[in-house]
């Protein structure tokens, strides 16, 4: 299990937008971790009190990228390399806002394929015994400086 300041080195965001909780667990291609961070009052993607749905793709994508910082670190890349989203493809979302779910939320990505710096996962976010969010991403690498 990873938590708290160990996990928040493996993502580049920081204080309040570090999303996710805990690591409970992860192999080479698929990570699960949990959260409750949709019933902070302080959540810092909240808007006039509400958290919507798709702002489990932020989420998500925080799994996404522990993932590739543990996956690089074992196969000895820089795991603070920079990744960007590069695309989204079949995402559902429930309609209800996240705050709206009573349990803590379940993440998971599975990485379907990487070649160099770049990788397809699907995603998935549940919790109060339903499906969130399920998607299929794709994150880039960048070399050199940021456009």
């Amino acid at each position: 299990m990873i938590e708290g300041a160990a996990l928040s080195r493996l993502i580049p965001h920081a204080g309040e937008m570090c999303l996710l909780e805990t690591v409970e667990a992860w192999t080479e291609e698929w990570i699960r971790c949990r959260t409750a961070c949709h019933r902070w009052p302080q959540h810092p993607l909240r808007r006039n009190g509400r958290l919507e749905a798709v702002h489990a793709l932020e989420i998500g994508g925080q799994a996404v990228a522990i993932h590739g910082s543990l996956a690089s670190s074992r196969q000895e890349k820089d795991p603070q390399a920079p990744k960007y989203l590069g695309g989204i493809r079949d995402l559902t979302l429930i309609p209800d806002p996240l705050e709206s779910i009573p349990d803590d939320l379940v993440v998971t990505a599975t990485c379907l394929g990487s070649q160099g710096e770049s990788g397809v996962y699907r995603l998935g976010v549940s919790g109060g015994g339903r499906d969130i969010l399920s998607a299929q991403i794709t994150v880039m690498g960048h070399r050199g400086d940021p456009p």
